[in-house]
């Protein structure tokens, strides 16, 4: 489902199917189900198999939920922040604690914190959805 890019500090992987976390290293593959940490004072890329780019910041924790036939990949952002380069529309939803975010062909970043999900579109479109409604972001 994704390869790690590029490590700069320390990136943890806890797979699917098993309780603890062991150290992550470049080009190494990831599946749907596995949850993806990166360390205070770290950086990590993924690469989806779409070839969509996503940037992780220090103290990030992600779980790859896998391609949906429908909507493309699945990404849940537990904490922290990404930033994602995706040119195939429809093909990549965050879902965050707070909106979830469907990316429309774009470049935007995405931050959770203890209280609220923040969003920036640098190009393109981003639905936001919630049980409040539905918002189009753009630039």
């Amino acid at each position: 489902m994704a390869v790690l890019a590029s490590v700069e500090g320390a990136v943890d992987v806890r797979r699917a199917d098993a309780a603890g976390w062991t150290r992550a290293s470049v080009d190494e593959a990831f599946c749907a189900g596995d949850t993806i940490r990166v360390r205070r004072n770290s950086r990590g890329t993924l690469i989806l198999a779409d070839h969509t780019l996503v940037r992780l910041g220090g103290s990030t924790t992600v779980t790859l939920t896998g391609p949906r036939e429908d909507k493309g990949f699945l990404i849940r952002l537990l904490e922290g922040i990404t930033h994602y380069m995706s040119r195939v529309p429809r093909a990549l939803n965050v879902d965050t604690p707070f909106v979830n975010a469907g990316v429309e062909g774009t470049e935007f970043l995405v931050r959770v914190t203890d209280a609220q999900t923040l969003v920036s579109v640098f190009e393109g479109k981003v639905a936001m959805e919630n049980d409040n409604g539905r918002l189009l972001l753009t630039r």
